[in-house]
């Protein structure tokens, strides 16, 4: 609270002080030529706008050119034109929405001023003064359709897939499972990557820098919406810091009439259908309720806010309650845990053979061979002791089987509390003061399937969130007019696991995690082929407290046929974050340490569990308690917009737009980079070393990870071109930055850097195959000296992933631009078809990976497993490339022979094309119908992540030719058809059928309403991994069998996912060692396509004048459609090609009632 007493001061002062800052306005414009009778402009013309909802009236002049240009809220205005010598002109119901320029063109009769002309007036379909794609979604859009979000608050913004190009369903694996409306924090827009849009609330960004454009933890209910408006491409100036278009929303604000709202909806189970593989209907209880309230504010005998002093609030409760029924999930058979792996069966239901570790040696090919375990049962004596603790508190199975053979239950509950305030005052004709304040709490807890809280799934998530809007909008003059606001966002998780402070490493007797007494349960990994279904061990304590602060400044000036629009904004970002205590630890036990190298059929060798039994830790990490960190950057733009009549049919559109993102820090400049130029001391001094930000003995002298750069210059030029009354041309181009690479604070975390923190990394280190990293049973290998060390050479013979360039400083842009045709076919039905294209560059890609060993040393074959010291590697001439180097031969080889891999999470070298025809069929509500269809043909290909800030590519097979990566994107999505629609039955009093003048019967039969959202779309390409891996080239894919199709011969309609798989286990093979794959990032086999549709039945009922009852039962999935997560596409797993799961959820009910008035 101090951070935001602090801002709320420093805010006052600012707009005390009016106009010294520098964003978005969430104001509509209101333009167009003011003429006479003989069709000449009028100079001078008094042009007002009053606000039909509160009185206040804002008024402007035409310029020499008839021109008049007034910025409005959006809202239904009265507008009155005025001049001698002609009479008043009173255009009525003129709607404004949302970031959008309305042309509206008046002419003026000769006659006496005080005779007045009032006309009525309707909202054009047609975009004819801007060249921007997007579209506006009304309120009353959102409260029909049905709208589902379980475990979360309804939030209106998924109502944006009702726009063409907005797609989500991919992600980084080929599916996104979040497919259906009730999840939609992954969606792209135009080809971009995930995360990269921006939203505008009451005209200032909510974006955090560790997930910009989530939006759940500010949202508003849908009942305190005004509209919010969803910009695609081509977009003004005004806007930017968004690779991934623009969403910008108003909250409601109060009238001289009180308005307001009360609601409840319930979801129950008993309205649900059972999942394709599920047993039974998991327990779902969901409550969301709330209430809104506005109008002026009055105090009886002091003070009367009609036409001057407004308020608007609402609160929003939600609470979730759900238990899954008997899920299926792996646990270790009990003979496995007591050494005899004798049925332990590969994925050709073989027996998987285990081998001895303490029996390798190298055969004459120099391959590491060792011998099997007599009857494949691990003698108990090699037992660690160690393991035996863990073993023992496993379950046995409830069911027979060495997969699936366990029935559990998870649960989760959710609390979530949310409300708002906002004020409007009218200072004077010329001055108006806008302010809002909005907080709330967000709990989550969960349990796993499995009985114990040792097991992950048992966690709990407390979150805070605050949000403050400050706006001052000042008519200069007539022409000018200045809109300056203020904002503050705070977001703010707790994470935890129950198990902290529990002391689980000194109960187990595990020694070194630096905390044994009071440390969580550890994280543990047994390998896939014996996956324990939901993982050992949960998250430490962790707290985080993200805040933005935010100011911007927007001018309007009219000058003859121009809008000028100029102004800027600033943002400082930070993010604190701290771990408590995750001295629990991570340990891995794969097959690797138990198969046999040498074996031709090595991947089906070796167990982790069998691993896990001889305490053979292969990797490892762990955290010893930290001070907190504190990650800053910040964000300044500049921006001028020309908006130009250049006719009255042609507007052109010219902008440029200025950004500087200040690369992070760090606020004590703990930040520590991999320098591949710095000596390092204990590799002989060869390149390639760490270093340390700040100044004094040991540090580099700078604070920055990257170099700022200053050449961000984002153009933006269109038009719109009235062919006809009813027929526009569009066309527009621009440049677009976006957050990542150094901008965003997601490569280096929310922990301390290496040399700051106490988190070493274990691996296996012994070229021999003899050694793991180390037996647990012996405890932790030590940390010495305890940090912080500023030694170049603390991190040597690890990985390490803080490489940042010079030039990762450069934001990363894409370029949009489309040509298109809008036809209105009727006064209420129009078609716009565009083709829409981008292109992506410097994007996130984890495609940089210098430590790769070169191709050419490929020719070495089984001998770069070798030791370097062996007499074999001196015979090649191989010699080691610094004095106590211990290693293979490959990583003798290395360009860095003193590092594993190096990644640099922030490089910025991904590229993109996107190409698309949109279509899109509106039809505004007349004779009790409104509809949308939005149609998407596009093609996206990419070498790099569909993540903007969140690496998820999992890097190049062969860094030396990245060329290879690119392939189709995760999420290509051929075809994506919505269709949304509302529909007043026509029965009742006074309706076309069934109308009866029997008051019981007419109340009975008015007011129906049915209305829904459909989706179909294409599915995405399909991902195929599991190929053969050295170690040496990570990670590698599989081979092509050409003789194989990749499709099994079973039809679409004939699948069976319980007997069938979906792709041929022989198409993909293990790629030779010491070459790599032919099989490309993505296939053009895809995943099963997505069909969805979601109906809502309402029932509206008047009470008097004012008050309406609004009764409603809502399904999802209604036709109970079975849409299938892509199939299985490790070629190692038993499942490969086979379908598991089921994507979406099945048909799930909701029953509402809303009381508004």
């Amino acid at each position: 609270m101090k951070i935001l007493c602090r801002f709320l001061c420093c805010a006052v002062a600012t707009l005390a002080g009016v106009c010294a800052g520098q964003a978005q306005t969430v104001n509509g414009t209101l333009t167009g030529i003011v003429t006479d009778p003989a069709d000449a402009v009028i100079t001078g013309a008094s042009v007002g706008a009053e606000d039909v909802a509160t009185g206040v009236r804002t008024a402007t002049q035409t310029t020499t050119a008839g021109v008049y240009t007034v910025s409005l809220r959006p809202g239904i205005y009265d507008i009155t034109v005025e001049m001698s010598g002609f009479q008043t002109l009173v255009r009525s119901g003129v709607e404004v929405n949302i970031n959008q320029t309305r042309r509206l063109d008046l002419t003026l009769q000769v006659g006496d001023l005080v005779e007045e002309v009032t006309v009525a007036a309707s909202t054009p379909l047609l975009s004819s003064e801007t060249s921007e794609l997007g579209a506006v979604v009304r309120s009353q859009t959102v409260l029909d359709l049905p709208l589902s979000t379980p475990g979360q608050r309804r939030m209106a913004d998924t109502f944006t897939l009702l726009i063409p190009g907005v797609t989500t369903g991919g992600g980084s694996g080929g599916t996104n499972a979040n497919l259906q409306w009730d999840r939609g924090g992954q969606w792209q827009t135009n080809g971009s990557q995930e995360n990269a849009r921006e939203i505008l609330y009451d005209g200032i960004s909510i974006g955090e820098i560790h997930s910009p454009g989530r939006f759940w933890a500010s949202s508003p209910p849908p009942d305190s919406i005004q509209e919010f408006k969803m910009l695609t491409g081509s977009y003004s100036a005004e806007f930017g810091r968004s690779a991934g278009g623009i969403i910008t929303l108003t909250t409601r604000s109060g009238g001289n009439d009180f308005r307001g709202s009360a609601y409840n909806f319930l979801r129950n189970e008993a309205l649900h259908a059972r999942g394709f593989f599920a047993p039974a209907k998991q327990r779902d209880r969901q409550n969301e309720f709330g209430v809104t309230f506005g109008g002026p504010l009055a105090i009886p005998e002091l003070y009367d806010g009609r036409n001057r002093t407004f308020f608007y609030a609402f609160y929003n409760g939600l609470r979730w309650r759900t238990a899954s029924a008997n899920e299926l999930v792996t646990v270790p058979r009990p003979e496995f845990l007591r050494g005899d792996v004798s049925g332990l069966l590969d994925p050709d239901g073989n027996v998987r053979p285990i081998y001895d570790p303490r029996t390798s040696r190298r055969n004459a090919a120099g391959d590491i061979e060792r011998t099997q375990f007599p009857g494949n049962i691990i003698p108990a004596d090699r037992i660690s002791e160690v393991s035996r603790a863990v073993a023992a508190l496993l379950p046995a199975p409830t069911l027979p089987g060495q997969t699936l053979n366990f029935i559990g239950v998870r649960s989760t509950i959710s609390d979530d509390d949310r409300w708002q305030v906002k004020l409007d005052h009218v200072l004077s004709d010329n001055h108006r003061l806008s302010g809002l304040y909005s907080s709330g709490t967000f709990v989550r807890a969960g349990s796993g399937p499995l009985p114990d809280r040792i097991f992950s799934g048992f966690t709990r998530r407390d979150e805070r969130a605050h949000l403050v809007r400050l706006s001052h909008d000042w008519t200069v003059s007539p022409t000018l007019v200045n809109r300056l606001s203020i904002g503050f966002n705070r977001d703010a998780p707790f994470t935890g696991s129950p198990t902290v402070g529990e002391g689980w490493p000194a109960k187990l007797g595990l020694r070194g995690t630096g905390d044994d007494e009071r440390g969580a349960f550890p994280r543990i990994n047994f390998g896939s082929e014996v996956d324990d279904g939901v993982g050992l061990g949960g998250e430490a304590n962790a707290y985080q407290a993200e805040s933005s602060f935010i100011v911007s400044n927007v001018a309007t000036k009219i000058v003859g046929k121009h809008s000028l629009r100029f102004g800027g904004d600033y943002r400082h970002y930070q993010l604190n974050a701290r771990v408590f205590h995750r001295t629990h630890g991570t340990f891995s036990f794969g097959s690797g340490f138990t198969s046999n190298p040498a074996s031709p059929n090595r991947a089906n060798t070796g167990s982790g569990i069998a691993t896990f039994l001889l305490g053979a830790v292969q990797g490892g990490t762990v955290l010893y308690p930290t001070a907190s960190v504190g990650n800053r950057f910040s964000y300044a733009s500049a921006f001028l917009q020309d908006d130009l009549k250049l006719t009255r049919r042609l507007t052109v559109n010219l902008g440029l737009r200025y950004e500087v993102a200040v690369p992070l820090r760090e606020r004590t400049d703990r930040l520590t980079f991999f320098d591949p130029t710095a000596p390092n001391p204990a590799a002989g001094g060869r390149p390639g070393a760490l270093v340390f930000a700040g100044d004094g003995p040991g540090h580099i002298g700078k604070r920055q990870i990257a170099e700022t750069d200053y050449t961000s210059f984002g153009p933006r030029v269109g038009f719109a071109l009235r062919l006809t009354d009813r027929t526009v041309v569009r066309s527009g181009y621009g440049i677009f930055y976006g957050t990542g690479g150094a901008v965003s604070e997601n490569a280096l975390g929310t922990r301390l850097q290496l040399g700051y923190n106490a988190q070493p990394t274990f691996s296996v280190t012994d070229p021999s195959g003899r050694s793991p990293a180390f037996y647990w049973d012996d405890g932790l290998p030590p940390v010495n000296p305890p940090p912080p060390v500023l030694d170049p050479s603390f991190a040597n013979n690890q990985s390490i992933s803080n490489w940042v360039r010079p030039e990762d400083g450069r934001p990363p842009y894409v370029q949009n631009w489309h040509f298109g045709v809008q036809r209105q076919i009727t006064d209420d039905l129009m078609v716009d078809v565009a083709y829409v294209g981008s292109k992506g560059t410097r994007l996130t890609s984890s495609n940089l990976r210098i430590n790769q060993l070169h191709p050419d040393w490929m020719r070495l074959g089984a001998l770069l497993t070798a030791d370097v010291h062996s007499s074999a590697a001196r015979e090649a001439g191989i010699t080691p490339p610094y004095p106590d180097f211990v290693g293979t031969v490959a990583q003798a080889l290395r360009p860095f022979p003193q590092y594993l891999d190096i990644t640099a999470p922030m490089e910025t070298l991904g590229r993109s094309t996107y190409n698309s025809l949109q279509v899109m069929v509106q039809k505004r509500y007349s004779h009790g119908l409104t509809f949308s269809v939005a149609y998407t043909w596009s093609k996206k290909l990419t070498d790099s992540g569909e993540s903007q800030i969140f690496e998820q590519n999992a890097g190049p097979m062969n860094a030396y030719d990245v060329r290879l990566e690119k392939s189709l994107s995760y999420n290509d999505l051929p075809h994506v058809l919505v269709i949304g629609y509302a529909y007043d039955l026509p029965i009742g009093r006074g309706r076309r059928f069934l109308s009866s003048d029997i008051p019981v019967v007419g109340w009975l039969l008015e007011g129906w309403q049915v209305s829904g959202m459909s989706r179909y779309q294409s599915g995405p390409p399909l991902r195929i991994s599991g190929g053969m891996t050295t170690g040496i080239f990570s990670p590698n894919r599989p081979t092509y069998n050409p003789a194989v199709p990749i499709r099994t011969n079973v039809s679409a309609g004939d699948f069976d996912p319980a007997v069938h798989r979906w792709l041929n286990q022989d198409t993909f093979i293990n790629t030779e060692r010491f070459r790599f794959g032919d099989v490309p990032r993505t296939i053009h086999e895809r995943a099963f396509p997505f069909y969805d549709e979601s109906f809502a039945l309402l029932k509206k009922t008047r009470i008097g004048e004012r008050m309406q009852i609004e009764l409603r039962i809502e399904f999802y999935n209604v036709l109970n459609r079975t849409n299938f997560t892509p199939p299985v596409t490790n070629i190692n797993s038993v499942d490969f090609g086979r379908v598991t799961a089921q994507l979406g959820t099945p048909r799930q009910g909701q029953i509402g009632l809303r009381l508004s008035f």
